[in-house]
């Protein structure tokens, strides 16, 4: 999931700049358009090349151009990827043990706002009055204070009476009509996925824009006067009540769309441009497919999951078989020696004096001594969030300074220090304060 997710990025990224560069002033509005569907799509497929294919090393294998290419131009980027992931590693600060829950949990918010899209319009057409105007019908509503469309519906406010310009008319027609909606669902659904990539919601601004070009260039090409037209953008300027991700909108951009209603049409022999796609989309399908070009990408991605994964307190510092029971939980105890009552920062587990003590996650031991208190007892700083700590142990096998490993022994399991009895007091530090260390052992 991790590689895919890294994939799509990497190729959303090389297809915009490649747009920004060399298409966006251009006035290929229609190749633009597919070209910006065609790469999303193109994107979001090639990395399933990976999970599906069996022979990955056949493919482009009499190619030496394209992963030539691949090479001298992709390459560096890539190990820049990898050099980052080394920083990463060295550092080791981490937050991330609910990273893969928090990705989901904002996925599945997304995907309720789009299908909400579709109901708030749905509504909005149940409770507008449909009318007939220059020969199309439009769905009038109170709610609403700028014109849109969705599929084949065009909506307008029903402050604006019946006498709507002909010009606004036919630039919601001509999103209806060509349908422009599906490259706004599309582009939606590919957001929901890669909300965290700021890159997507560049595409999406690229990809709007160039839907009002061409349904402005309509409205001009059937007729439409353009100072009355130009005029009419500036006066609808303000910002659509419907805050939704799939619908179209007559004010947009507006600075841009001006600009290129003006502007002079761009000379044919600029299409050639587009061919200079094509080894940016042979050296992602290499990335995807050739695995002397895909292993050392994936190797690394894996070595920030286990980063991720393993610098996060998780699972018990014990074997479960060893584990007797928990005699004391976290909160407000009596104190066994004290004798009043006071915060137990931690829990204690039973097991039989010499069962090993393991590590929960990668770290630098901080501290591994003996106190009056604690007897022998390691703490090791997982991160600058998270740090563990295993007192009274029966012997240490870690010193101060010692990088560990999750799953690595640190001790043994004894009665020293003011203790009644053999068990592990372990606990979990959060932002330097002790926190109850059950949600991070289930």
């Amino acid at each position: 999931m991790v590689f895919y997710l890294f994939a799509v990025s990497v190729g959303l990224c090389v297809f915009w700049l490649y747009y920004v560069a060399f298409l966006r002033r251009t006035t290929f509005f229609n190749l633009n358009r597919w070209y910006l569907t065609g790469s999303l799509l193109f994107s979001l497929l090639i990395p399933l090349c990976s999970y599906f294919s069996g022979t990955s090393n056949e493919v482009l294998s009499g190619d030496a151009g394209v992963l030539g290419f691949y090479k001298s131009e992709m390459y560096p980027a890539v190990e820049a990827v990898r050099g980052r992931i080394d920083t990463i590693e060295a550092t080791a600060v981490s937050n991330f043990s609910w990273l893969p829950t928090c990705y989901f949990l904002i996925c599945g918010l997304l995907l309720v706002r789009f299908i909400w899209s579709f109901v708030s319009t749905y509504k909005i057409m149940k409770a507008s009055k449909e009318e007939a105007v220059y020969g199309l019908s439009i769905y009038q509503s109170s709610t609403i204070n700028q014109p849109f469309c969705l599929f084949n519906k065009i909506f307008f406010p029903k402050s604006w009476g019946r006498d709507l310009s002909r010009e606004m008319v036919l630039h919601e027609h001509e999103h209806a009509q060509k349908g422009h909606t599906i490259d706004l669902i599309l582009l939606e659904l590919a957001a929901i996925v890669l909300w965290f990539n700021p890159i997507i919601y560049l595409y999406k601004r690229s990809v709007r824009l160039n839907l009002e070009y061409l349904a402005d260039r309509a409205v001009l090409h059937q007729g439409g006067d353009p100072l009355r037209y130009q005029s009419l953008l500036i006066l609808n300027t303000l910002e659509s009540s419907i805050k939704s991700p799939i619908t179209t909108h007559f004010a947009t951009p507006l600075k841009n769309r001006i600009t290129m209603m003006k502007k002079k049409k761009t000379q044919n022999w600029m299409r050639i441009t587009i061919f200079g796609v094509v080894p940016l989309a042979a050296g992602l399908v290499a990335m995807n497919t050739r695995d002397e070009v895909k292993t050392p990408l994936k190797e690394s991605l894996k070595r920030v999951e286990r980063i991720i994964e393993n610098n996060v307190p998780a699972g018990l510092p014990m074997a479960q078989n060893d584990l007797i029971k928990i005699s004391s939980g976290y909160g407000l105890k009596m104190h066994p020696f004290l004798k009043v009552e006071k915060l137990h920062a931690g829990i204690d587990l039973v097991a039989k004096t010499g069962v090993p003590v393991y590590a929960t996650a990668d770290g630098e031991v901080v501290v591994s001594e003996h106190a009056d208190d604690n007897g022998n007892y390691v703490k090791i700083k997982h991160s600058d969030k998270y740090a563990t700590q295993y007192a009274h142990l029966d012997k240490r096998t870690v010193s101060e300074g010692e990088k560990v490993e999750k799953g690595q022994v640190i001790g043994y399991v004894g009665s020293t220090g003011k203790s009644t009895g053999p068990h592990l007091h372990y606990e979990v530090h959060e932002n330097g304060e002790a926190v109850n260390p059950q949600p991070f052992i289930k």
